[in-house]
């Protein structure tokens, strides 16, 4: 690309606008990073023996955000696990991933009879 071309496209960048929007993340990182300190500290007195924290949702598609929180998690002694960013911003993908993860895990209840499931209730 041409010298001028790249000046004249980084002359209609809305600085204001983008310097504020960095300013927000920023803010959002901040309160998010403090939230989890305090609450991975209170989790690791309540059970010693976590070694975990799992994170999931539309926070954890941005990598941004994700790097901040490893290092919160990190300093608390503990280990980030996020899934795949690409699932993260649907909610009906996060729902199916984490099902998946329980069932992989061999955490999930039988189907129940379809003839009469048990909140049936009989007419009389």
């Amino acid at each position: 690309m041409p010298r001028s071309l790249f000046l004249l496209q980084v002359r209609k960048i809305d600085w204001p606008g983008l310097i504020l929007l960095l300013l927000f993340s920023e803010l959002q990182c901040y309160i998010l990073r403090k939230g989890l300190n305090v609450q991975s500290r209170w989790a690791l007195k309540m059970e010693p023996s976590i070694r975990h924290l799992v994170i999931s949702g539309g926070v954890t598609s941005n990598q941004y955000v994700r790097s901040r929180l490893d290092i919160v998690v990190k300093k608390n002694g503990l280990q980030l696990v996020c899934p795949p960013p690409w699932p993260c911003t649907d909610n009906g993908v996060m729902v199916a991933w984490t099902g998946i993860e329980h069932f992989r895990m061999g955490r999930y209840h039988p189907s129940l009879p379809a003839e009469e499931p048990e909140d049936f209730v009989k007419e009389q």
